[in-house]
């Protein structure tokens, strides 16, 4: 089976605070695995996130409703289809600055995707089985965290 891997990230040093896992199953399991990594990331870290920055692939009715249930400002890449109230709801927040701003940190989280699958074996799994693939998925993102962490290090010695 295929899979589908949905990250939460700090926007500041891009640092990956959660990461989830789906068996691929058609459009539904992107949404539902980032609702999913929301609700965990709600539960075990305890912070309250303000908004959420994703691609058009999550622009649905479904998605959006459920997003605004969680008290989140949704800001998904906005499609010129769909009529429903929270579909002109995203597109009126796509003119403020905040929603321009999680648009460009969006781009970040991208950018940590194509370094996990050119760098460190993201693209095609190595191991089968959905939990064996979810470890090999953490542990590509503990790497990139690690990473980031060497540079905030070496940084601040740099100003020491």
């Amino acid at each position: 089976p295929g899979y589908t891997v949905n990250a939460v990230m700090e926007n500041r040093n891009r640092f990956l605070l959660g990461i989830g896992v789906e068996i691929f199953r058609g459009p539904g399991s992107e949404t539902d695995g980032c609702l999913k990594l929301l609700d965990r990331m709600k539960k075990k870290v305890g912070w309250k996130l303000k908004t959420l920055g994703a691609d058009k692939g999550y622009f649905s009715k479904s998605f959006i409703d459920s997003v605004f249930r969680r008290r989140l400002k949704p800001h998904i890449a906005a499609k010129d289809c769909g009529k429903a109230r929270s579909h002109r709801r995203v597109r009126r927040m796509a003119r403020s600055s905040g929603y321009y701003w999680s648009q460009r940190c969006r781009k970040k989280i991208e950018e940590l995707f194509g370094e996990a699958k050119d760098r460190h074996g993201l693209r095609r799994f190595k191991r089968r089985r959905l939990e064996k693939v979810r470890e090999e998925t953490w542990l590509i993102g503990w790497v990139l965290n690690i990473k980031r962490l060497a540079k905030l290090i070496e940084l601040q010695n740099a100003f020491c």
